[in-house]
């Protein structure tokens, strides 16, 4: 099975796929991707079926975790980092909502 964050299909994880990844989003921009992706470019390092930063972050904690830490440790770092995100986004919201 492809690791999700090998962005250009070439086996490895690496910065190459992040490159392909930032290139990408900023050329095209967030959008929603097919349900069977074609070469080149796994874009959904997210499982979202949707190119959007989610993938870039997926990718640099794969690039940075450290040797054998395993699916659900990634994960885990992953879901912990959304919810940062999402509290960052709330408490942004409520600041403009209250002017």
């Amino acid at each position: 099975m492809a690791e999700p964050a090998d962005i250009n299909g070439d086996g490895l994880v690496s910065p190459g796929d992040l490159l392909t990844l930032v290139t990408d989003l900023n050329m095209r921009g967030a959008r929603r991707l097919p349900v069977i992706p074609t070469p080149p470019g796994f874009w959904d390092a997210g499982g979202d079926n949707i190119a959007s930063p989610i993938d870039v972050l997926v990718v640099v904690l794969d690039i940075t975790a450290p040797g054998g830490e395993g699916e659900s440790a990634r994960t885990a770092r992953l879901d912990e980092a959304i919810f940062g995100e999402i509290q960052d986004w709330l408490v942004d919201e409520r600041m403009k909502a209250e002017g």
